[in-house]
């Protein structure tokens, strides 16, 4: 059985004096089976790149506004099998203004990609679980 490892990539930044803060991850998936000089492309790697958004509800709508073709993993603070919804970022149901509350990242946290198959793939790894699509937009 070929062996499939997954590199998690890092990088935090804050923002304001409030202590916000967005973390960008990126997914790539190693397969010795595929020509390895591929994983080294920085345009590959520049490319899959997630963002997640913290107690940062305007970068998050930024993101989105900028994103519009993109996804959205919609996730407890800490990602469980039990509420891992997919969204296309367009979805009504994850812009303007909060059906409950004030914020959009306060208690839910979203994880935002280019990519639906980086944002299953981390539901799997780090919620332990397959993301459900959103009823609504059907990503």
């Amino acid at each position: 059985m070929e062996r499939l490892s997954l590199w998690i990539f890092a990088n935090r930044r804050r923002r304001g004096a409030a202590g916000q803060v967005a973390t960008r991850l990126g997914f790539v998936a190693r397969d010795p089976r595929v020509d390895r000089r591929t994983h080294g492309d920085p345009a590959l790697l520049a490319a899959r790149r997630m963002t997640t958004f913290i107690d940062d509800d305007r970068g998050y709508l930024t993101w989105v506004a900028q994103h519009p073709g993109g996804f959205v993993l919609n996730t407890a603070r800490k990602p469980a099998p039990e509420y891992l919804i997919l969204h296309r970022a367009s979805c009504s149901t994850i812009t303007g203004s909060p059906a409950r509350g004030q914020y959009w990242t306060r208690d839910l946290i979203k994880h935002c990609s280019e990519h639906r198959a980086e944002l299953r793939g981390f539901a799997r790894v780090e919620g332990g679980g397959e993301a459900q699509d959103c009823g609504t937009c059907q990503p």
